[in-house]
């Protein structure tokens, strides 16, 4: 046990045979717990001039390219959906200039006989449904 505390003591002492505390340590270690989280503290609070060091090409595309896939998956999310709605519109289209347009109106209960006085509701469904379609074929083309 005695040789655990020689080595003790010998480590705790300075060149002058003293124990030193920490808090008398006046080497390169920080007085504020601030440096644990800033690596550059002590170029924070130093009063010299910072010196500016413009950033290289291989940290900048490294910084964003995390915001460049983020954006490319966006476009790609609203790409799908745009899919999905042109698909949806076309099923809708076949649908209105087949023989039961009327239910796809809504109006199932509709007589025969009442069929011609919605036949004008009817086509100008058709004209907005080509539009639409138009309009998302043109810009899934642009793409």
């Amino acid at each position: 046990m005695s040789d655990y505390r020689d080595t003790i003591d010998e480590i705790g002492k300075t060149g002058s045979g003293r124990r030193s505390l920490r808090s008398a340590d006046t080497g390169s270690r920080c007085k504020s717990e601030l440096a644990q989280y800033f690596p550059n503290y002590e170029q924070i609070i130093s009063l010299e001039d910072p010196k500016s060091d413009p950033l290289n090409e291989a940290t900048y595309f490294r910084a964003h390219r995390q915001f460049e896939r983020q954006e490319q998956q966006l476009r790609n999310i609203e790409r799908n959906r745009a899919q999905h709605e042109q698909q949806v519109l076309e099923r809708l289209l076949d649908e209105l200039r087949g023989h039961d347009w009327l239910r796809v109106m809504g109006l199932p209960s509709v007589h025969e006989t009442e069929k011609e006085t919605y036949e004008p509701k009817r086509e100008k469904l058709v004209q907005e449904l080509v539009t639409f379609v138009g309009k998302l074929q043109a810009w899934k083309d642009e793409e």
